[in-house]
C-alpha cells in the first residue's frame, strides 16, 4: 500500500502486468526496470494529478488501433503529469494524453513499430484537448505522427528530434502553440501546422523529408522564422493562411522552396534566403504582394 505523496521505487527486472497510478505519488524505475505486456492493451496508465513517471522501459504493447493500445496513458485527471527519461519500444501509441492540462513530457525515447506501414502505427506522442503542454528533449522514430497534437492550446514544443514517420508534428487546432528548436527528418513531412492561430515555428532543422519541410494550411497570424529547411521536396508550402510572419529561414536546396497559394495572402515574407532550390518559388494568387528584403541565389540583376 502507498499514500498520496509518496516515491516508489520498481526494482531491475521484467514485469508483465499494466502498472496503473491511481494516486498522487512517483514512480521511478531503477536501470533494467522493464514493463512488457507482451503484445496486450497498455503498458502504464495514469489516473491521478501531479504524477511522475520516470526511468522505467515500456514495451510491447498491442496493436489495436481501435482501442489505441499506448506505452503511457495519462487520463483526464491526470494534471500536471511529469513524464521522464522513460524508453518506449515496440510500442502502437507512445504517450497519450487525454485531456490532462499541463502535462511535462521530457527526454523520453520512443520507438514505434518499425515493421508496419507508417499508417498502420500510432503516434509517438498524441494529445487531445489539452492546454499548457510542454513537449521537450524526446526522440521518436518509426510512428504515424511523431507528435500529434489536437484541440491543444498554449503548449511548447522544444528540442525533439523526430525521423522517419509520416508527419514529424501535426496540429490540429492548436492556436497559441510554439515549436522550437527540433529535427525533423526523413519523415513524409515535417511541421504540418493545420487550423490554428498565433502558432508558429522558430528555429527548426527540417531537412530529407519526402514532401514538405512546414506546411501552413489555415493558419492566422501565426510566425515561421529562423528554420533551416533542406533537401526536401517541398520547403515552405502556405495555403490558405492569412497575416503570418515568414522571416528570416534558410531555405535551401529543395525541389520546390515556397509554394504559396490557395487563397493564401498578407504574410510578411522577408528576410529569407532561398539558395538552390531548383524552382525557387511558386505563387498563385489574386493580386500582388511585396516580398521585400529576400535572398535569391539564381538573381543576376542589380540591386538597388
Amino acid at each position: 500500500q502507498c499514500a498520496p505523496g509518496d516515491s516508489i521505487v520498481i526494482r531491475a527486472g521484467i514485469y508483465t502486468k499494466k502498472l496503473l497510478i491511481e494516486k498522487t505519488v512517483s514512480v521511478f524505475g531503477e536501470e533494467g526496470a522493464v514493463i512488457d505486456v507482451g503484445g496486450k492493451g497498455d503498458c502504464a496508465v495514469i489516473g491521478a494529478p501531479n504524477v511522475t513517471l520516470k526511468g522505467l522501459t515500456l514495451r510491447n504493447t498491442g496493436t489495436d488501433t481501435e482501442k489505441s493500445d499506448t506505452a503511457i496513458w495519462l487520463r483526464k485527471n491526470a494534471a500536471d503529469a511529469l513524464v521522464e527519461d522513460n524508453v518506449v519500444e515496440n510500442s502502437l501509441f507512445g504517450i497519450w494524453v487525454h485531456g490532462a492540462p499541463r502535462p511535462r513530457l521530457i527526454n523520453n525515447r520512443i520507438t514505434g513499430l518499425p515493421d508496419f506501414q507508417r499508417n498502420d502505427r500510432g503516434d509517438g506522442i498524441h494529445l487531445w484537448n489539452t492546454k499548457g503542454a510542454e513537449i521537450r528533449g524526446n526522440t521518436v522514430e518509426h510512428s504515424r505522427d511523431g507528435i500529434y497534437m489536437e484541440l491543444s492550446a498554449m503548449g511548447v514544443v522544444s528540442e525533439n528530434t523526430i525521423a522517419h514517420s509520416r508527419y514529424s508534428v501535426h496540429t490540429m487546432w492548436c492556436d497559441g502553440t510554439e515549436f522550437i528548436d527540433n529535427e525533423a527528418r526523413s519523415n513524409l513531412v515535417g511541421l504540418a501546422l493545420m487550423f490554428s492561430k498565433k502558432i508558429g515555428a522558430r528555429g527548426n532543422v527540417l531537412y530529407d523529408n519526402q514532401t514538405h519541410g512546414i506546411l501552413l494550411v489555415q493558419v492566422t497570424r501565426g510566425f515561421a522564422i529562423d528554420n533551416a529547411i533542406i533537401g526536401n521536396t517541398k520547403g515552405l508550402f502556405v495555403y490558405n493562411s492569412l497575416y503570418n510572419e515568414i522571416r528570416d529561414n534558410f531555405v535551401a536546396r529543395n525541389n520546390l522552396g515556397l509554394h504559396y497559394w490557395g487563397g493564401a495572402e498578407d504574410n510578411e515574407i522577408t528576410g529569407n534566403a532561398f539558395v538552390e532550390n531548383e524552382i525557387q518559388a511558386k505563387f498563385v494568387a489574386s493580386h500582388d504582394q511585396v516580398w521585400d528584403g529576400n535572398y535569391w541565389s539564381d538573381y543576376f540583376g542589380w540591386d538597388a
